[in-house]
């Protein structure tokens, strides 16, 4: 028993640490991507966190139909960020979350939007990119941020 105690201990305190750390501006936060790719539902610009079960089914039914089941996400210790760019008049365009960083003012998630260089040959087919990622839960704020 008393191994249990200070084993509950040290894992109480790393995580308090961890949670001091992203207070005080932790840096780089890893994540992992859910889903990515050119077609989604969703057809306005979109920037999203999500906390809950609830509504993480609503995103991802808005995002490919209410028919389909959301990947699995355990919302006890991970949340959802999904950033979406809306429709687009053809391929070639797409989104991509470049880092989660930790600061002294909640969480900045960076994301870059991938566009057609000049003279570029693309199909014109519609697409809606979008990047959807699980990372650590924080019950701060998240800032999602493009980059230039």
């Amino acid at each position: 028993m008393r191994q249990r105690t200070v084993f509950g201990y040290v894992l109480g305190s790393l995580v308090g640490w961890t949670a001091l750390a992203h207070s005080l501006g932790g840096g780089p936060v890893s994540f992992v991507t859910v889903a990515r790719g050119s077609v989604s539902r969703v057809k306005q610009p979109l920037e999203t966190v999500v906390r809950t079960r609830e509504e993480w089914a609503g995103l991802w039914a808005r995002h490919v139909g209410p028919s389909a089941a959301p990947p699995p996400v355990d919302f006890s210790a991970e949340m959802v960020v999904a950033v979406f760019a809306g429709e687009r008049p053809t391929t070639g365009y797409g989104v991509d979350v470049t880092q989660v960083l930790s600061t002294d003012r909640g969480l900045q998630v960076m994301y870059r939007e991938r566009t057609l260089p000049a003279g570029a040959l693309v199909r014109p087919v519609v697409t809606a990119p979008f990047h959807i990622i699980r990372l650590p839960r924080f019950q701060g704020p998240v800032h999602i941020l493009r980059e230039p």
